[in-house]
């Protein structure tokens, strides 16, 4: 059985929030240049709106064998074994996006951002370590890893 690790929101994060920073840019520029008439007001918009074209926030999700990896278009499945580590990300300390290391197809690792679930990302601010379904998955990326080095 499947089990979120990503919060619920996730999807409010990557679309809603920069479609609403973007009409408000967007208006304010129309409006900006609607008072003073110089074009230079554009150049504002220019700036702000390719920063949030390039939100890599992913839906993740994982069973007792893989881990799922969804933009919302397409959905990638790793093995457990795959996983090398879950990182808090450090552009912030309230940044609420941890990152997610993977080993590909290729053995290049592949950084995943995620945001988790609210009371384990809570749980993680204040004490410092992995609870509930970050520390599942972890402990489960450990085990298969142990598994699979024995059987070689």
């Amino acid at each position: 059985m499947r089990k979120e690790l990503s919060s619920g929101l996730t999807f409010v994060y990557k679309f809603v929030i920069p479609t609403l920073w973007t009409l408000v840019v967007v208006l304010g520029t129309i409006f900006a240049y609607l008072d003073s008439k110089q074009l230079g007001n554009f150049l504002m918009l220019l700036m702000i709106l390719p920063i949030l074209l390039f939100i890599r926030l992913k839906k993740v999700s994982f069973d007792k064998e893989f881990i799922y990896v969804s933009n919302w278009r397409t959905e990638t499945t790793y093995e457990l074994s795959k996983i090398k580590s879950i990182n808090e990300r450090d552009m912030s300390r309230f940044s609420p996006w941890f990152e997610l290391e993977i080993r590909n197809i290729k053995g290049e690792t592949e950084k995943i951002d995620f945001m988790p679930r609210i009371m384990d990302h809570m749980r993680f601010r204040f004490s410092g370590r992995f609870t509930g379904r970050l520390l599942e998955l972890k402990t489960l990326s450990l085990d298969e890893r142990v598994d699979k080095t024995l059987r070689n």
